[in-house]
């Protein structure tokens, strides 16, 4: 799972951190810090992600009752990370494992939640829709059989997404263009990665991603 990690300084880096939560919805971020100073980098990504898109709960024909589950637990997240990095210092290894298991128990959710079809179709449209990284997680890099310089060469991608990324979150203050220069940006680092395949690793991708989503 490939995900964008920063950290924050001083009293008021709670705030921030849910402030980038509310409006990123397939990246989030987590900061335990002991101190004003201190600082620890953890990683957290919300299994609700894409299905809070318009388009992809229309693909997906996701009930109306569905809807308001995913955004539920959208929420539910949210608040487990929330009342991590309130909880104080602890150590990163730690942390970083309750953050992946509360990511896991919201991810069950939301599977349940889900018909076997829309479960199928959802791991297509993340392949379509996320970031340059998204390839490069398992079973994806397996299935496509990625060496370990395409790996690097991926990371390296992703690095300077997240770096446009963060600068784009700092600097547009709307959420809807925020949105949409956040989904351009990862079409357009989406792209370089794909680059890095051999024509047969091209094929199979274009077979695990499946009919494109419509605009």
């Amino acid at each position: 799972m490939r995900l964008f990690y920063s950290t924050f300084r001083g009293p008021n880096r709670s705030n921030k951190v849910m402030k980038m939560i509310r409006i990123v919805s397939t990246i989030m971020v987590a900061v335990i810090a002991g101190s004003a100073m201190a600082q620890i980098k953890l990683k957290a990504k919300s299994p609700v992600g894409i299905l809070t898109q318009k388009k992809v709960a229309a693909d997906l024909q996701l009930t109306q009752e569905q809807q308001n589950m995913i955004k539920k637990l959208g929420d539910e997240y949210r608040a487990a990370i929330a009342d991590l990095q309130a909880a104080g210092p602890v150590n990163p290894e730690e942390a970083q494992m309750q953050i992946d298991e509360a990511g896991a128990t919201i991810e069950k959710k939301v599977r349940d939640l889900l018909t076997k079809e829309q479960q199928v179709r959802r791991t297509q449209l993340v392949l379509q829709l996320g970031g340059p990284s998204t390839m490069s997680e398992k079973p994806y890099s397996e299935q496509l059989k990625l060496t370990e310089a395409q790996m690097t060469s991926i990371n390296e991608i992703f690095e300077q997404y997240m770096d446009e990324m963060m600068e784009l979150q700092q600097s547009e203050k709307n959420i809807d263009q925020l949105t949409a220069k956040r989904n351009a940006k990862s079409k357009q680092y989406r792209e370089m990665a794909e680059k890095l395949l051999t024509a047969e690793q091209t094929k199979v991708l274009t077979e695990l991603k499946g009919k494109p989503i419509a605009d």
